[in-house]
């Protein structure tokens, strides 16, 4: 019989030591890739998070609930682009999910038709949207900036025939009729409309301010003679005073609309963004001095926003493509550029420069911020404090006598980098000949 012999104790112990290192090797090699792949992907996750946060605002501002149906009225406030967005319904008895295929632009709002399974849901009480965007070529949903709405109070009904305001409400719904003399030259004519209240204009056109059940006239509603709601923006609400609405009208030759209010039901769908125009808007005078028999139509509506090196060529402004082209001059002219700017940096200090060959105005919050004459840059700076309206009239005015000619206006907003204020940031109205402005006449108050 062949002897056997077991391995020693010692050998046992050596084997036994280094199978451990080997598999301690192992696992911490994984382990370390497992640690790094997770760090990796958590990083990526709190960019996308963070460019979410940042880059995307969206608002839903008006819900109008169908029994298969729902209109949604969404803003995006942020300077990114809204691929799409998937919506999610929930109801009495359960949740739909809805994934649309439409776009939101940076800046912008739309109205939303989404249609869903009421049987799924039954009676809808609550709505959330969740936007998709790309990110380094890769699309993301950004889960943590949705935005969610309860159906109830503030919740319009698909059908109604109102525009916003109607007799099923239960409640005491105003109607004015609001003359446009001349009628709309162009087609999405911005129309302004002036509220004062009763001893400061005639009685049938007075507006009294407690007919209005929403604050700061959130309750306004504006429709075409069918009936078709209308955009329309508050630029100023004052109780006591004037209050100022501009009105876009999409047709030609439109001389009346109405205008409906005293529903409490309702929020504001007041939006900038639905009404004015991107760009401001510049007016040609053939003279140095502005002088109104020298203006020359049409204005222009300015792509490059007011930065331009003509030297001794034409002083020629960079159109918006599918717009009128400016008249052109290279001696003894003038040009005013009017519109909005949108001060969207956060509360701080904004700083302004003008650089001009031969005269320049800025004037901001209808003060004249910079007086510059030839030739060269001045600046200065306007404060914007935590409750200011972030939307303010801005008017540039320039004049050019002989020789070398240019002018560049840029910005500072709240201690970023000097740029040219982008296109995105300013807006203004259409604007046939600033001589001739169209009017309104507010009729009676009527109950409907």
């Amino acid at each position: 019989m062949l002897n056997k012999r077991a391995i020693t104790p010692l050998i046992a112990t050596i084997l036994l030591i280094g199978f451990t290192v080997v598999l301690a090797a192992i696992i911490i090699t994984w382990g370390s890739s497992l640690t790094k792949s997770i760090l990796e992907r958590s990083e990526s996750i709190k960019e996308r998070e963070i460019n979410c946060f940042s880059d995307y605002k969206i608002n839903i501002k008006k819900i109008e609930v169908g029994s298969n149906k729902i209109n949604l009225l969404i803003q995006n406030d942020g300077s990114g682009n809204i691929d799409k967005f998937k919506v999610r319904i929930y109801g009495i008895n359960g949740i739909d999910n809805i994934e649309t295929s439409m776009p939101l632009g940076s800046y912008s709002a739309e109205k939303f038709e989404i249609n869903y399974n009421s049987s799924k849901t039954g009676s809808v009480n609550e709505v959330e949207v969740f936007p998709f965007t790309t990110q380094d070529g890769e699309e993301v949903i950004c889960g943590n900036i949705k935005e969610t709405k309860k159906i109830g109070s503030t919740t319009s009904t698909i059908g109604d025939g109102s525009g916003g305001g109607n007799g099923n409400t239960g409640k005491t719904i105003y109607k004015r009729q609001i003359n446009i003399m001349p009628s709309t030259p162009l087609q999405d004519f911005q129309v302004k409309v002036e509220l004062r209240p009763p001893g400061s204009t005639s009685t049938i056109s007075a507006f009294d301010y407690s007919h209005s059940k929403v604050e700061n006239g959130g309750d306004l509603r504006f429709q075409d003679q069918n009936g078709n709601q209308l955009s329309y923006w508050i630029e100023k609400w004052d109780n006591t005073g004037t209050s100022v609405i501009w009105v876009k009208i999409p047709q030609t030759s439109t001389d009346k609309i109405f205008m409906l209010y005293g529903d409490s039901s309702l929020i504001s769908i007041s939006n900038v963004y639905d009404v004015l125009d991107f760009g401001l808007r510049a007016f040609y005078y053939f003279d140095q001095w502005f002088t109104p028999s020298q203006f020359r139509e049409p204005t222009c509506l300015d792509k490059d926003n007011v930065n331009y090196n003509w030297g001794t060529n034409y002083v020629i402004i960079t159109q918006v493509t599918g717009t009128d082209s400016c008249p052109n001059k290279n001696a003894y002219l003038s040009i005013i550029w009017k519109g909005w700017i949108i001060l969207d940096q956060g509360p701080g200090r904004y700083n302004f420069f003008v650089n001009v060959d031969d005269y320049v105005e800025l004037w901001i919050k209808n003060s004249n911020l910079i007086t510059r004459s030839c030739c060269g840059e001045s600046s200065n700076s306007i404060d914007l404090l935590p409750n200011d309206q972030i939307i303010a009239p801005i008017q540039v005015k320039y004049n050019e006598v002989l020789g070398n000619a240019y002018l560049q206006l840029t910005w500072s907003p709240n201690g970023q980098t000097r740029t040219t204020i982008p296109f995105r940031n300013v807006l203004s109205r259409k604007i046939v000949d600033p001589y001739n402005e169209i009017s309104t006449d507010i009729k009676e108050e009527v109950v409907v």
